[in-house]
């Protein structure tokens, strides 16, 4: 078998069996020992010590080569002496020999093999069953042939007060518990070789060895969760405990001693919490001991920790009701403190201002103008009654101070402005209520005015004509307050304007009118022509007096504009100047209207007349009666035509009117029914339609007696 050092357990040899080979090996040894003086011994066995068999075996724990703790490893040391004489046998020719085959620990329940060496070889578990490791007492592995096996079996050979020693070490679990006891066993077979040989015989002793692990050391751990703890605020502590060895979580009680307090919280999971609230300031050491349910299974533990208390904290939170004024303006600061119940004041500062105001209900406000134009910072610091209670805090807020800016606009009226005339430049300052000066600069002369209400003014008569520049700048007198400004614009100077008035005495006319034009041109003392024109006529009339008068007759129709434009005598001193009107050309309307004889006879001539409105418009009418047409000549007004009906019935008539001159008037027309009805007799010329107009001419129709018998006749109103 070879020699195993490491964790693993070597498996026995598969051919022969271990009992096979024990068997060849006493056989060897009996041939060995027969030329052996003989030597016999008693067993012998002490304390940690037994006798099995031939052998009197020692198992200690060496604990300079262990860690008896939970996770750690225990070895084991085991010495076996064959108690026979050296020599003793067969007359004391023989040595006593005794084979000790295999040797090892029974180990406790729950641990585990971890190493062997010494004279163990071959570790394992030997078919021992249990929790059994051991190994032979001389390498006897790996036998080839009968001479290997002389050469070699005397190995597992022990000479009659000779020993053999070896160890194995088991580890120990990590959730192993502190005082725990653990008892170990030793097992080994052997055979007496010489001088009378014996067949292996299997020896075990239980709780030969034993060690108790201690109580676990553990480790406390204080936990202050805040940098800094306020007075009068409940403070969280928290402490957790671990064990120095193994896997479990101690059991127990924390105690939690700090500023004369004294509070006890169990641990759960190794962590117990309870919460402190302290009422001075500074460091308050904090110890918290670690006290075991069971003492036999885990040691206390101290932890320390240390808790800075202060004064309560405050803070203070600064508004501004504005945090960009202007010079001389006012700004409300109001300061918030919380807590709300902080009692005190807040010193507000600004500048070279200071002032100091208690709060009330968490507040305190006050107001400061500022009337240097540039950036300020607003400073509000609480001032606690009591320091210890509350700490002092401060904010600040920054307010830019500027100066109000100024705007300057420049007007020149009038808006053309005439050389020579006076004209005014007026400067309008914004905001109005900014004091100062107003100086205009314009054709190389300047003038400073006050302003007042926000407007300076001033006269300027302009010597050229073109576009002049002009120019404001304005100089506050509080240059804190406002700023400066410069307006400017461009002044339009021409010659000296004139204004045509066109009046026209009538806007209708009817074509072939004559219509008059006046124009009047102011300034009257203007000298020069009005030249009139429309429809292609022009003439030109000589202002008397500011006024020029001409008359056109308008023949065409339709709208015609009429223009005067006046023309000065000296362009250099008056401007051209233009009126139009417009007016409206259009023929005369007429009217036509159609009558009847008082009587109608069949087969006799009936008169059948059209009227024309108006009276002394020229030209014909066209009658049409039962297929026939008469073209009449209208005199006065009037056209008269003739027409026999030969049949009763109804008799459409249409008359149209002609004019002569169309231009002058428009052309109408009208039409009627003459009904002539041989049973009633009754004359029927239906609704009459005057023509051309809208004139009822006829209000009322009355036809008076019938005579049915010869006809009919009519009566129609004057």
């Amino acid at each position: 078998m070879s020699r195993t050092h490491s964790g693993a357990l070597a498996a026995p040899q598969a051919a022969p069996t271990w009992w096979g080979r024990a068997a060849l090996v006493m056989a060897a040894t009996f041939a060995l020992v027969l030329g052996v003086v003989p030597g016999l011994s008693t067993p012998a066995a002490d304390a940690g010590t037994a006798t099995l068999g031939n052998f009197r075996t020692t198992v200690t724990v060496n604990q300079g080569q262990s860690d008896l703790r939970p996770g750690g490893h225990v070895r084991y040391d085991i010495t076996a002496t064959n108690t026979q004489s050296r020599s003793g046998g067969w007359g004391g020719l023989i040595p006593y020999y005794t084979a000790l085959v295999l040797y090892g620990i029974d180990a406790p329940a729950g641990l585990t093999y971890r190493s062997s060496g010494g004279q163990i070889y071959s570790p394992g578990n030997w078919e021992q069953g249990g929790n059994f490791t051991g190994g032979t007492s001389g390498d006897v592995g790996n036998i080839s042939g009968i001479g290997d096996l002389f050469s070699r079996v005397g190995d597992l050979t022990v000479r009659g007060q000779d020993s053999r020693t070896g160890w194995i070490s088991f580890d120990i679990p990590a959730n192993a518990q502190g005082g725990t006891t653990y008892q170990a066993g030793l097992r080994l077979i052997d055979a007496e070789v010489a001088p009378s040989p014996s067949t292996p015989s299997t020896r075990t002793s239980a709780n030969i060895a034993a060690f108790t692990l201690g109580a676990v050391s553990s480790q406390t751990q204080v936990t202050v969760p805040p940098t800094v703890a306020r007075v009068g605020e409940p403070v969280d502590l928290t402490a957790t405990v671990a064990a120095a060895a193994g896997s479990n979580t101690p059991a127990g009680t924390m105690t939690f001693t700090a500023d004369g307090q004294t509070q006890t919280a169990p641990v759960v999971n190794g962590v117990a919490n309870t919460t402190m609230t302290f009422d001075t300031t500074g460091p308050k050491p904090v110890t918290v001991t670690f006290t075991p349910t069971n003492t036999t299974q885990w040691q206390g533990s101290t932890g320390n920790g240390t808790v800075q208390v202060e004064s309560e904290a405050t803070q203070t939170n600064l508004e501004l009701d504005a945090v960009e004024i202007i010079s001389g303006d006012t700004i409300s600061a109001t300061a918030t403190v919380t807590p709300a119940d902080a009692n005190g004041d807040v010193q507000f500062t600004v500048g070279d201002q200071s002032q100091t105001v208690p709060v009330t209900a968490g507040t305190a406000s006050t107001e400061f103008t500022l009337d240097v134009p540039e950036n300020a910072t607003v400073t509000a610091t609480f001032l606690p009654a009591n320091p210890q209670r509350y700490t002092s805090s401060t904010d600040t807020e920054t307010v830019m101070v500027s100066s109000e800016q100024t705007e300057t606009a420049v007007e020149v009226s009038p808006e053309i402005t005439r050389v020579g005339e006076d004209s005014t430049l007026q400067a309008n300052v914004t905001p109005a209520d900014a004091a100062g000066t107003v100086t205009f600069a314009v054709e190389g002369e300047t003038y400073a005015v006050e302003v007042v209400d926000g407007v300076a003014t001033t006269a300027h008569q302009f010597g050229t004509t073109g576009e002049i520049l002009v120019t404001a700048e304005f100089t506050p007198a509080d240059t804190n307050r406002y700023a400066p400004s410069t307006g400017q614009t461009t002044a339009n100077v021409q010659t000296e304007a004139t204004e045509t008035n066109l009046e026209l005495d009538a806007v209708q006319i009817i074509s072939g009118d004559t219509i008059s034009a006046t124009a009047r041109v102011t300034p009257a003392d203007a000298e020069g022509d009005v030249e009139f024109a429309v429809s292609g006529q022009t003439e030109t009339v000589p202002v008397v007096g500011g006024v020029a008068t001409a008359e056109f007759t308008l023949d065409a129709l339709g709208d015609a504009t009429v223009t005067a434009t006046f023309l000065p005598a000296n362009p250099e001193r008056y401007t051209t100047s233009t009126d139009t009107e417009s007016v409206s050309v259009a023929t005369a309307d007429t009217q036509l209207a159609i009558t009847a004889a008082d009587g109608i006879v069949l087969d006799e001539p009936t008169t059948i007349t059209a009227t024309v409105a108006s009276t002394d418009a020229e030209g014909t009418v066209t009658f049409t009666v039962d297929g026939k047409e008469y073209v009449v000549d209208v005199v006065d007004g009037v056209a008269v035509a003739e027409h026999t009906f030969t049949e009763y019935g109804e008799y459409p008539v249409t008359a149209v009117f002609a004019p002569t001159n169309p231009d002058r008037y428009s052309a109408s027309e009208a039409e009627t029914t003459i009904v002539i009805d041989p049973v009633t007799g009754s004359l029927d010329l239906g609704s009459l339609e005057i023509g051309g107009g809208s004139a009822e001419w006829f209000a009322a129709l009355d036809l008076g007696s019938l005579d049915a018998l010869v006809g009919s006749a009519a009566q129609l109103p004057n």
